[in-house]
């Protein structure tokens, strides 16, 4: 087996180049007992496009050996591969078995105060515990909401909903909050089928399970206690790691739309996983 380290950048993070900068070199260790060698003549450069990785297929072995601002090849002897981060994340081959499955939850509401403040929409999707999609359309569902209650959002929710399309979809919606819990517990059950297995992920989740228990306490009932908030890793990371983690990050449009954003927290874990976790392949 063959393991890249690239060389060159400024800064490095548990053992893995992050951040804008650019790669000038790398080395690989054979397993076969041939040690370090260096190749000066191997050289990644920035582009000004959008975030990849790069993945080196080095004679018996391959590693992700780069993140950058983008890069590109010159004077390649090995085979280096090229994939964008962004908007490819629903575009994974479907595995529908998990032993450790997580239930990937964003919504949309009217407000900041339950109960008086209700749900508008529901995206999932589910991932392995690798963060690989379980399968890659996803549940989607806008629920049916009244417009005596959307005449009570404040400014701030009546121009981001009414921007994004939601109203609209909301008042032509015939979903009731009890079908839409229906739906989302039979599609959550679908791909996770053994009760409090699976614990619910995104970003401040904490605050989706609290409207979720209130409206749908058949869906949290169903999964595990615990959850993966995506935004106590990057707070953690703020506090603890070197600036380039966060100068790294997958770019976030914010749009505010359910399915859009839970797949942005996905990438973002992603990220995370990759960088501080060594791509889950860590050991003491």
């Amino acid at each position: 087996m063959f393991k890249c380290v690239i060389l060159g950048l400024p800064r490095r993070v548990f053992g893995h180049s992050v951040g804008r900068y650019t790669a000038t070199s790398y080395r690989y260790y054979s397993s076969g007992g041939k040690g370090w060698n260096f190749s000066p003549s191997n050289r990644l450069s920035r582009m000004a496009d959008s975030k990849s990785i790069a993945s080196a297929s080095l004679p018996g072995g391959e590693h992700v050996v780069a993140q950058d601002a983008g890069t590109t090849v010159q004077q390649n002897p090995v085979s280096i591969s090229i994939s964008t981060t962004t908007s490819n994340i629903q575009n994974v081959t479907p595995s529908l078995k998990s032993t450790n499955p997580l239930v990937w939850i964003d919504c949309e509401m009217t407000g900041l105060t339950p109960p008086q403040d209700k749900l508008l929409q529901i995206a999932c999707y589910i991932t392995d515990s690798q963060l690989t999609l379980l399968e890659p359309i996803g549940f989607e569902v806008v629920i049916s909401r009244p417009q005596s209650l959307l005449s009570q959002m404040d400014d701030w929710c009546t121009a981001t909903h009414t921007s994004t399309g939601l109203i609209p979809r909301v008042l032509s919606s015939t979903t009731t909050v009890e079908e839409a819990s229906t739906q989302l517990l039979s599609y959550i059950q679908k791909y996770v089928p053994d009760k409090k297995t699976a614990i619910m992920c995104g970003n401040s989740i904490h605050f989706d399970k609290l409207f979720l228990s209130i409206e749908m306490p058949e869906v949290v009932d169903w999964l595990s206690y615990r959850v993966g908030d995506v935004s106590s890793i990057k707070e953690f990371a703020r506090r603890w790691c070197d600036e380039a983690v966060l100068e790294g990050l997958p770019v976030k449009k914010y749009t505010h739309e359910a399915r859009e954003d839970i797949l942005e927290s996905i990438e973002e874990a992603r990220y995370y996983r990759r960088v501080l976790f060594r791509g889950g392949d860590f050991k003491v």
